[in-house]
This record gives structure tokens, sequence and C-alpha cells, in this order.
């Protein structure tokens, strides 16, 4: 009888979210993290326009209305090289929760970049101002013809973990 009773409501509850999709509100995402899509895009286009490339392949995917993955890929012809990039960016309510959740990431095998400045200032734009945090912990690892890089990135209140894969022919 319970059975019978749980197996009504789950009916239920799909018919109604099937009978009116329409009802169904549109996702709202984070405008900081809308603003870094574009400019890591316009970012990425610039690049490999100045060393004979081009971007293949370009998908963004929102995890939720703060996270979202962006996968794109570029080919160089003048060093006949393929980079895929996978970046997943977090947008956290504050500097100091990106900070926190930074902390508790596993960094055991990284390194801590040197760098100063963020290359083609994407989270700056993002975010509208001046970095006051830029932390880059990176390793690598690879043979002949392709390397891997993880980076683990804090600029400011956003977290960008990046998964990058470059293969020469």
């Amino acid at each position: 009888m319970v059975g019978a009773i749980a197996l009504m409501l789950v009916t239920a509850v799909c018919i109604a979210g099937c009978a009116s999709p329409s009802s169904l509100s549109p996702t709202t995402h984070d405008a900081v993290l809308e603003r870094f899509v574009t400019a890591y895009k316009g970012y990425l286009t610039d690049v490999p326009s100045t060393e004979n490339g081009t971007i293949t392949d370009w998908q963004v995917t929102w995890s939720n209305s703060t996270t979202a993955n962006i996968h794109a890929t570029a080919r160089y012809t003048q060093t006949n090289a393929k980079v895929t990039y996978n970046r997943t960016v977090t947008n956290f309510s504050s500097t100091d929760a990106a900070t926190a959740y930074l902390r508790s990431y596993n960094l055991t095998g990284y390194a801590l970049s040197n760098t100063t400045t963020e290359r083609g200032n994407v989270s700056e734009t993002a975010l509208g101002h001046p970095l006051t945090i830029l932390k880059v912990y990176a390793k690598t690892s690879g043979e002949e013809r392709t390397w891997r890089t993880i980076e683990v990135e804090q600029a400011d209140s956003l977290v960008i973990v990046t998964d990058s894969t470059v293969t020469s022919s």
C-alpha cells in the first residue's frame, strides 16, 4: 500500500513536470562568470590568431549559477600542435570563501607559481577591478609529444581549475 502511494506521487510529479515545461524558470548565471566566459573566449581567440592558430571547439556547461566548465580546443599550424583546455570556474561569495576552498584543495605535487599578473587579464575583466589575490599552483607531466598541465588558481573570489593538454605531431 505504501509503495503504491509512493509510486502514484512520483508519477504525479513526473506528469506535472512534463505537462508544463514552460513553467520552469530559466537558470540565471552569475554575471561575473558570464563576463569571465566572454573574456576567456576573447583571450583564446586572440592568442591563436597571433600564432597562426584557430579555436576549433568551444563549449560552456553550467554546473549551477556560480560554476561553469569551459572546454576549448585550439590548433596551431605554425607549431603543428593541438591544445585542449578544460576549465572549471567558480565564483565564491567572497575572497575569503575562495581562499578557504583553495586551502582545502589537495595541492600535493603542485608548485606555487611566481606569477604576478594574470594571462589576458580575464579574471580582472570579469571582476571589474584589479586583483588583490592571484595564486597559481601547477603541476606538469608528459612525454615527448604530449604534455599535461593542471593549474589551480585563485583570483580574488574566483577559483579556476584548468586541465590542459598539448599534443604535437
